[in-house]
């Protein structure tokens, strides 16, 4: 008789996987707990406060450059207050102070500056806001831009700085007229070359047939103009007797300024102070010329001296006694001269008759 095999018991594979899996809920149970990483922030953590503050933050600068494009001061104005930065920009290289500078917004161009502006921040194209001010013609603002300390000379992506742009986009209007004329007051270079033409300003202008623009041009490149570099030499204006004396030209400069000037025929009046000021009289109310006090004076009193007279009307000092006729009110007093009875006595009664 054939033994049967010995088969395994058939429930032994599920007693098995019961234990391990007691096994296992065991070992998670005595697992410790894993601490709590919310915080007080909430459950996602400091990051999460950070992107909401950065969200906040350019939602103020888009509101601040939208308000720019607008030209709303008041609103630019509560937006800085609120923290908007005025030199954010966008995916276009776009701020509200180079909006401002392009657009020729000059209140909103002060309101940046007065709040941090980059002066000389640059656009897509490497330009100052000088430049792209310059482009549209707004004088004014390139005035302010200047005031403010920008760069003058800057050369942009294209080889042009603002005095070639004002000429190459430029037309012969007043308002480009008024931002060559600030451009030049401001002293930039009015002898480079652009970089692509190769032409200065001035050819530039003539090459497109700006003759104002040209005109203000040739005029600054002339010696002694304003910048062309150079100082005209200075000459004072000669005066009725043909001097050229400080007085004649309106009073002099420096420590002396408010003295009288030393005029050849005047030896008087050198080094004494005067009433009016530069430019003023002896009576300190209207100006008097040298020749009138000096050498035409000195002419008439030499004259005078010569006749005998006393050469117009004097004063005699009061400390002289009054003569009985000076008492009574007229006849001569101890000097030979008319008494006003007054204790003045003047050379000639009939301009200033004794008083009664």
């Amino acid at each position: 008789m054939t033994p049967r095999p010995i088969t395994p018991y058939p429930r032994f594979p599920r007693a098995i996987a019961l234990l391990a899996g007691v096994a296992a809920a065991v070992l998670v149970a005595c697992a410790p707990a894993a601490p709590d990483r919310s915080g007080p922030s909430g459950p996602s953590g400091p990051s999460s406060s950070a992107s909401a503050a950065s969200d906040q933050q350019q939602r103020l600068d888009a509101q601040l450059r939208e308000a720019a494009w607008a030209d709303d001061v008041e609103t630019a104005a509560d937006l800085i207050a609120r923290g908007a930065d005025v030199n954010a920009k966008d995916d276009t290289q776009q701020s509200a102070y180079l909006i401002a500078t392009s657009e020729g917004h000059l209140e909103l161009l002060r309101l940046t500056l007065a709040h941090g502006a980059v002066v000389d921040d640059k656009d897509s194209w490497n330009g100052t806001g000088l430049i792209r001010a310059a482009e549209r013609g707004h004088g004014y603002v390139v005035g302010e831009l200047l005031r403010a300390g920008i760069d003058r000379d800057h050369v942009n992506r294209i080889g042009y700085q603002a005095i070639h742009e004002a000429v190459i986009f430029g037309e012969d209007t007043e308002s480009y007229a008024t931002t060559v004329r600030a451009l030049i007051a401001g002293g930039v270079e009015l002898d480079r070359p652009s970089g692509g033409e190769g032409w200065t300003p001035r050819e530039m202008a003539e090459q497109r047939g700006l003759e104002g623009l040209r005109a203000i041009l040739e005029h600054a490149l002339r010696p002694g103009a304003v910048g062309s570099g150079r100082r005209p030499a200075r000459r004072r204006p000669r005066g009725r007797c043909g001097c050229r004396s400080r007085r004649a030209a309106g009073g002099g400069r420096g420590r002396g300024a408010g003295f009288r000037a030393a005029h050849p025929a005047d030896a008087r009046g050198a080094g004494r102070p005067r009433r009016g000021g530069l430019g003023a009289g002896r009576d300190g109310r209207r100006p008097r010329h040298p020749g009138r006090a000096g050498a035409h004076g000195a002419r008439e009193r030499a004259s005078s001296r010569a006749r005998g007279d006393r050469g117009g009307p004097r004063r005699v000092s009061r400390r002289a006694a009054p003569s009985r006729g000076a008492a009574a009110g007229g006849g001569r007093g101890l000097t030979g001269s008319p008494s006003n009875g007054a204790g003045r006595r003047w050379a000639d009664p009939r301009r200033h008759p004794p008083s009664r």
